[in-house]
C-alpha cells in the first residue's frame, strides 16, 4: 500500500508542466512582445499579446486569449486565438517542446476584416514543472 501511495505522490507530482515563450519581432525598434503558454499536452494555451512600453492602457484589444491546437505541418504545431478585433494562428516548431532554448523562431499570423500578417518572431523558451513557480 506504501509503494502504490509514493508511486501515486511522484506520478501526481510530475503531472504539472507547462511552457512558457517570450517572443519579440525582429525588427529591432519595436517594443511588441507576445508571449504564449502551453499545456503539457501540446493541445492548449494561452496567447498573450502587448504593445509594450508605448501602450498607455487605454485601449483594451483582449490581450490574454485561449489558444487551441488545430493541425501539425511541417513538425510545426499550429493553433488558433481570437479576440473581438481579429484572429491568429500561431506556429510553434514541435523541436522546441518540453526544453529551455534560447533562440526559437516563431510564425504568428494576425487576421482581421481589413488585412492579414504575418509576423516571424524570436523567442526564449522555458519549462517549468513545479506550479509554485509559474503562480506566485
Amino acid at each position: 500500500m506504501k509503494k502504490i501511495l509514493v508511486l501515486f505522490s511522484l506520478v501526481s507530482l510530475n503531472s504539472f508542466a507547462i511552457q512558457h515563450y517570450s517572443c519579440f519581432p525582429k525588427d529591432a525598434w519595436s517594443t511588441d512582445r507576445v508571449v504564449i503558454s502551453l499545456e503539457k499536452d501540446h493541445q492548449q494555451g494561452t496567447l498573450f499579446l502587448s504593445s509594450g512600453i508605448q501602450d498607455d492602457g487605454t485601449h483594451d484589444h483582449s490581450p490574454v486569449m485561449p489558444m487551441s491546437f488545430i493541425q501539425v505541418e511541417n513538425k510545426t504545431n499550429i493553433y488558433f486565438a481570437e479576440n473581438e478585433v481579429a484572429e491568429f494562428k500561431v506556429y510553434l516548431p514541435q523541436s522546441s517542446f518540453d526544453q529551455n532554448l534560447d533562440d526559437v523562431e516563431i510564425k504568428l499570423l494576425m487576421k482581421n476584416q481589413f488585412s492579414e500578417v504575418t509576423q516571424n518572431l524570436n523567442c526564449y523558451t522555458r519549462m517549468y514543472t513545479d506550479p509554485t513557480l509559474v503562480f506566485q
